[in-house]
């Protein structure tokens, strides 16, 4: 006997497959997804594939990914180096002030001064406080009118800040992660956008320059031409993107 627990599991689980299955065939685009089965698709589901996951797999067999797809590596590496430019230049910053965190990088009391927050952010996100030169300031701190001097300390202490090694580790493992996604995700949109071909092979790189992608289909030969951009999130993280568009020959 099925109850309604068991009925309610089971249409649960049927949306989820649906939603799984409507994810896939949408970034993959029309004419992949024509020929892509069901019971495929269910697979890799039932795999625990993410839906982004499986339609990068299934991008990356067409011509277009095939081609495209073994740049992704430079991708993500060019993504590492930069966060690593960042790290340092946040650091010999932070040097050049005496480590003082407030005086570099500052909350804005302007809540709309994203470019202030941002900074702020990652500042903050990449450094903790050194607590030898707070204790060393703090010895050294005067007494304030005959305030007790713990008093002072707590009121008038700078912010005194070293690099964190988790901070900046994360900082680069977050940058490379996003470039791997945006990438995945550039494949799916430029296998979906070329749509069928016969054959497609790349010259040049859109990581370090850009690229010509020559694409043929029966008897008809395009060229699509790709560079690398950066963007910045709202939260101020930049994120590289590969805008794409078809050139005459």
């Amino acid at each position: 006997m099925t109850t309604k627990a068991a009925t309610k599991a089971a249409e649960v689980e049927a949306r989820r497959q649906e939603q799984f299955e409507a994810k896939v065939r949408r970034l993959t685009g029309q004419t992949v997804s024509n020929r892509l089965k069901k019971a495929d698709v269910l697979t890799a589901y039932h795999a625990g594939l993410t839906a982004d996951a499986f339609a990068v797999q299934v991008a990356a067999r067409e011509p277009v990914g095939r081609a495209v797809h073994p740049l992704k590596a430079d991708a993500v590496k060019d993504a590492g180096d930069r966060a690593r430019a960042t790290i340092e230049r946040v650091r010999a910053d932070l040097e050049a002030h005496g480590w003082l965190l407030k005086d570099v990088a500052p909350y804005p009391r302007n809540a709309y001064d994203r470019q202030a927050r941002a900074k702020a952010s990652l500042y903050g996100s990449l450094t903790k406080e050194d607590e030898v030169a707070s204790r060393a300031w703090y010895d050294a701190a005067p007494e304030a009118d005959g305030e007790d001097r713990r008093a002072y300390f707590r009121a008038g202490r700078p912010e005194i800040v070293r690099m964190s090694q988790w901070g900046t580790d994360r900082f680069i493992a977050q940058a490379e992660e996003i470039a791997a996604f945006e990438y995945d995700a550039f494949i799916c949109k430029l296998v979906s956008k070329v749509g069928d071909c016969d054959d497609a092979a790349l010259q040049g790189s859109h990581i370090w320059g850009h690229s010509i992608l020559t694409v043929r289909k029966g008897e008809t030969i395009e060229l699509w031409k790709t560079q690398q951009i950066w963007n910045v999130s709202k939260l101020g993280n930049p994120y590289p993107q590969w805008p794409t568009r078809i050139v005459k020959g």
